[in-house]
């Protein structure tokens, strides 16, 4: 028997080399993986943000066009009915219950154990945003009309 007795188990006379302990290795946070629900909510997200700013602006556009030449407005129910408006406001309500699975997404992803959670919050985050602020918008319009 040839062996050191003071010797620890891992270290073998043949590999020579001080082999120091990864840091990531120790770290438990660092191998989990991302979850693919917080990245499509994430994305869902992004997208639907873009997309509403893109309806605003078109809508926003249309309605300029729609200014007479003295710079008054034509009657409310004519711009009401314009194909523009219509498509635009069924568009963005698309775009709104898009968003709202996207925080549906989001939120499972928020209890998936073993998993980063980064996309998952920020996919909350832009989804929520977006839900509520269409639903606040929807109680003021309510309100105002109700004036």
């Amino acid at each position: 028997m040839d062996q050191n007795p003071y010797q620890s188990q891992d270290q073998h006379p043949s590999s020579g080399a001080f082999h120091p302990i990864n840091e990531h290795d120790q770290d438990p946070y660092h191998n989990r993986k991302q979850s693919g629900l917080g990245i499509a909510s994430f994305i869902i997200g992004l997208l639907c943000i873009i997309g509403i700013i893109a309806l605003s602006m078109t809508t926003v556009f249309s309605l300029t066009d729609a200014i007479q030449s003295d710079g008054t407005l034509p009657d409310p129910e004519e711009l009401a009915s314009s194909s523009e408006v219509i498509i635009a406001g069924i568009l963005m309500l698309f775009t709104i219950l898009i968003s709202l699975v996207g925080l549906v997404l989001g939120i499972i992803s928020l209890f998936m154990k073993n998993r980063r959670k980064v996309f998952g919050i920020i996919g909350v985050v832009l989804n929520g945003l977006l839900v509520v602020g269409f639903g606040g918008l929807m109680v003021l319009g309510m309100a105002v009309q109700g004036m």
